[in-house]
């Protein structure tokens, strides 16, 4: 089985949102480059449209594969996305708005 790095992230995040321990996760900055990855997830998580979040994620699991995006940008992308799916929208967006503004 070939585990791709995509796949290593999102176990881990699956693990620490299992046991509690995102309940409490640090913002993370982002590179200039993700920036307008992570506006876009703000923006759908405000709008509380999952397909939106989905595609965000997409492009963000791209961007990993490709080298373009560091592990801890796709674990804070995936503790969003995994908030999401429990329907606790308000919290993943306030976490992405403190990930913009940690890198202001």
């Amino acid at each position: 089985m070939r585990l791709t790095m995509r796949t290593i992230m999102a176990f881990g995040a699956a693990v620490l949102l299992a046991t509690g321990c995102g309940g409490s996760q640090r913002p993370v900055t982002f590179s200039t480059e993700a920036n307008e990855l992570v506006k876009g997830m703000s923006n759908a998580l405000a709008s509380k449209k999952m397909e939106q979040v989905e595609r965000n994620m997409k492009a963000a699991r791209s961007r990993v594969d490709s080298g373009k995006m560091g592990g801890d940008e796709i674990g804070a992308l995936e503790y969003a996305h995994e908030l999401a799916k429990k329907g606790e929208w308000d919290k993943a967006k306030d976490y992405m708005d403190k990930c913009l503004a940690s890198g202001s």
